[in-house]
């Protein structure tokens, strides 16, 4: 007999036709989630005699159900098996580590276990060998503490909780359905937001309300949930994206396509990575394998407009099938993912009031992203050009920063009525929206501020004629 995986039998066996004719070959399929259950069943007195623990038979279930729909890279019942194992370690270790020799010697275990997987990523395996031995050492103490009955106390009650830290733990994304303490920080999200981005009730609350779904766990596909945002320039559209990453997700975790960067067909490489015999094959460096780091994440398609039909039909199979592969025929998903893609296809100077930009602007989304794409975005929200009264409220949100920024410096800054006027005409709002205020400031307030300080000045009066 002799077992292998099905690529290691192509790569292997069915290459050479002699060996494939003296086996006899069995493929053996994953089972379905009754037959996980049957395994779990027969598995779970052992674990919980080991740790310690009780698990029911609802959260066997949970762990079937969580393990399909959050982890890829591991097939059943193997990735089941290792969910029981590490919630029941889990839970036994929290419970006594601080009451007994058993609990310190696993407290120690897993300290050792994290220095031995950081010396194996930093490639010092010297070290890690010597975190190896302390490892078995440890473990035949914990065995010998075992035997002797120091275990002789009260099961602890495993909990859906526990499974979900795990499986967040694990795989690096966040289990709503069952961790729903973030409903609190959705009452929050659309004020928040508000406050951020100027002038955009409606949006906001477009994407609030879908938000509402994915974070209460009510997502029910494998596909991951997908907005276009269209606008004429300056009215907010990357910053509601940045604003709603860093709110929900962390700033860390926005993955940026800029999509000026592939205007033509061979830019596909830089998001799918270079063909087996081409320059760049081995070195693994494209977008994908970014967000196959970060399943949890934002990606931002800016200016989707300008990318080639090969890249969009790309993203038109994400959007479709929820995965893609790479050059080197590796799955990636993007199952919890968020995708977001700006435009300011159809609104230009020239348009005359918000109804009209948007009546016209659907025929020519159309004419520029394909039918097919449009139809897979499961929301396309549209921002209206600011006002005046917008462009002023934004000013002065920014003109409190400097402010903030120069007083922790000791220097007071005053900035007079008629001066914002004036700097909000010279951000020619009408032409570029809010894009100017940013450099409008720094030409007429910081460099003043600085050329007073250096003047010995610690309070500034920022004035029309300044």
């Amino acid at each position: 007999f002799r077992a292998n995986t099905t690529d290691e039998y192509k790569q292997t066996i069915e290459k050479d036709r002699a060996m494939e004719r003296r086996f006899q070959t069995v493929f053996i399929c994953e089972p379905d989630e009754n037959e996980i259950y049957y395994i779990l069943e027969r598995l779970r007195p052992i674990y919980e005699n080991y740790h310690n623990v009780k698990i029911n038979d609802r959260e066997l279930k949970l762990i079937i159900q969580l393990s399909n729909k959050y982890i890829y890279d591991r097939k059943q019942p193997d990735k089941s098996i290792d969910i029981l194992d590490e919630v029941c370690s889990k839970v036994s270790l929290v419970k006594h580590k601080t009451s007994s020799k058993l609990g310190f010697y696993k407290e120690e275990l897993q300290k050792v276990l994290e220095d031995k997987n950081q010396y194996i990523i930093a490639q010092d395996f010297d070290r890690a060998t010597i975190m190896k031995q302390r490892e078995k050492e440890i473990i035949s103490k914990i065995n010998q503490l075992e035997l002797r009955g120091n275990r002789k106390r009260s099961k602890q009650l495993i909990q859906e909780n526990d499974i979900a830290t795990v499986v967040s733990e694990k795989t690096k994304i966040p289990v709503y359905e069952i961790n729903s303490s973030c409903a609190k920080y959705m009452k929050d999200l659309d004020k928040t937001l508000r406050k951020k981005v100027i002038g955009q009730d409606e949006a906001i609350t477009d994407l609030v309300k879908v938000t509402k779904r994915i974070k209460l766990g009510y997502k029910d596909t494998n596909k991951p949930y997908s907005y276009l945002f269209v606008g004429p320039t300056g009215v907010g559209k990357t910053k509601l994206a940045l604003e709603y990453t860093n709110f929900l997700f962390g700033k860390d975790k926005l993955i940026r396509f800029d999509m000026s960067e592939y205007r033509d067909s061979s830019s596909i490489t830089k998001i799918i990575g270079s063909s087996p015999g081409y320059v760049g094959y081995d070195d693994g460096k494209n977008k994908l394998e970014e967000i196959r780091k970060n399943p949890h994440a934002v990606i931002l398609l800016d200016e989707i407009e300008k990318a080639h039909s090969t890249v969009l039909n790309l993203f038109l199979q994400i959007l479709d099938e929820g995965k893609i592969t790479d050059a080197k025929g590796n799955i990636v998903y993007f199952h919890h993912h968020i995708i977001i893609m700006t435009s300011n296809v159809g609104f230009h100077k020239d348009s005359v009031g918000f109804v009209e930009e948007v009546s016209k602007n659907d025929s020519k989304l159309k004419e520029v992203l394909s039918l097919e794409l449009l139809n897979r975005i499961q929301k396309v929200i549209y921002f209206r050009k600011l006002g005046k009264n917008d462009i002023r409220a934004i000013m002065k949100n920014q003109l409190e920063e400097v402010k903030r920024k120069f007083k922790e410096r000791n220097i007071k800054v005053h900035i007079g009525d008629h001066k914002i006027e004036e700097m909000i005409e010279d951000t020619r709002y009408l032409e570029f929206g809010a894009r100017k205020i940013h450099q409008v400031i720094e030409d007429k307030i910081d460099d003043y501020v600085i050329d007073s300080i250096l003047e010995g000045k610690t309070e500034v009066y920022v004035n029309s004629n300044s």
